[in-house]
This record gives C-alpha cells, structure tokens and sequence, in this order.
C-alpha cells in the first residue's frame, strides 16, 4: 500500500514520454549473480500502459559488472540489451502478466553481465568457466578476468598486491593487535550474529558494534591499569 504513491508517480513520468531508471533486485548481492527481482518494475510497466496517454512502454535491460565489486572507484562495465515491449505480456491474469515480464527481464539481464550462481562462487574452475563465457564481453575488466583465471581469487575479492616480505614483517603485529582486541571483537560477533536479521546487513551492525566496543575496552583496561599499576 504505502509503494502505490510512488506506482502512480512512475506511471505519471512514462505517459509523460520520461525514462525511469530501476534497480528491480531492490536489492544488493555480495558476489557476481543476479538477484530475484522484485515485480515492482513490471507493476510500474502495465500501471502505465493502463492510462489512455501511454501506448507502449519498453523495458530496456542494463547489465552492470564492477571490475571489483567491493573496491571503491572501481571500473565498470555497463551493458545495454535489446528493449522489451511490456504490452506483450498482458494476457488479462494480473498475476501472471506480473511474472512474465519480470521472469523476461531477469533472462535478458542475465547475459549483459557476469552472472554467477551463488552456490558456484567457491568452487573456483565453474568460476572460471562462467567467466570464460563472459570474456568476449568484459574486454574492459582485463585485470579481472586474469586475477579470476589464474585461480588467485573467487570472484568478489581481489588479490592482494602486499609482497610476501613485508606480510612476514606485519604478521607479528597482526596477531598482536587480534590478540588484544579478542574481547572486544568476541562480544561484537556474538551481538551480530544474535541480532542481525539480514546477511547483507552483517558487516555494518558488526562495524557499528566495533566501533562502540572498542573504545570501552580500552578504557577499561586503562581504568585497571590505573588501579592496579
């Protein structure tokens, strides 16, 4: 009920002869696959079609692959694939009009980026294999597709470009650091993982409890040193 508003706002633009653009996952993946997409789009499409002003309304498929999908300023590669006309889909069953045309756009955006099922990424050769399928593709995401391929990365991490010398140099720190904030971080795992309600929001509520806890701990163990130094 409360997305009817913003249905007819939509609708409004495309009888006007605007463009509209949508994400139709509605919402964001950790690896390289296409989300189920939300009918949102294909509502928005035949609620348009329904006023005397709009004839058609073609639905023009956008793939978008990051080079690195979890690395700020990354390159993209963005794709546009053949328009897809919404009145073909009108059989008189809303319902099913609904799922035809999104199950068409979720099949012609599938192609226009690299799709990896999500139950694939840790298995590195079907990686590989998809990505071959995709390379004549992704001329632009060289330096991905060869991190990809030389068996380095699964597809959502990059390969870290630190020399083997100076990760040896760091290792002593590293743990030391782990070691004196194993409290805190215990406490800020065991807090997310009871009360985050969505994987995707994982990271940022373990962030959030990060960067509260932390600071405590430090104060705490500057209080004991204090009263027992």
């Amino acid at each position: 009920i409360m997305n009817e508003p913003v249905f007819d706002q939509m609708a409004d633009a495309l009888e006007a002869g605007e463009s509209i653009l949508i994400f139709p996952e509605g919402d964001k993946g950790k690896d390289y696959h296409l989300l189920p997409l939300k009918k949102g789009m294909a509502r928005i499409a035949f609620r348009a079609l329904a006023r005397q002003g709009c004839a058609e309304v073609p639905v023009v498929p956008l793939g978008i692959t990051y080079e690195w999908l979890h690395r700020p300023g990354a390159r993209v590669l963005v794709r546009f694939g053949k328009p897809i006309q919404a009145s073909a889909f009108r059989t008189g069953d809303e319902q099913q009009d609904l799922r035809l045309l999104t199950d068409a756009v979720a099949s012609a955006l599938r192609p226009l980026m690299y799709h990896l099922p999500a139950e694939q990424v840790p298995n590195m050769q079907q990686a590989v294999e998809a990505m071959d399928s995709y390379k004549p593709f992704a001329g632009q995401l060289s330096e991905a597709y060869t991190a990809i391929s030389s068996g380095r990365i699964v597809p959502n991490f990059a390969p870290s470009k630190q020399k083997p010398w100076l990760s040896l140099l760091w290792a002593p720190v590293r743990f030391l650091f782990r070691l004196l904030h194993l409290p805190p971080y215990g406490l800020a795992l065991w807090l997310t993982r009871r009360l985050c309600r969505h994987p995707h929001f994982y990271s940022s509520i373990l962030f959030g409890f990060l960067l509260v806890l932390v600071p405590l701990w430090w104060v705490l163990v500057a209080v004991i040193a204090l009263c027992f130094g």
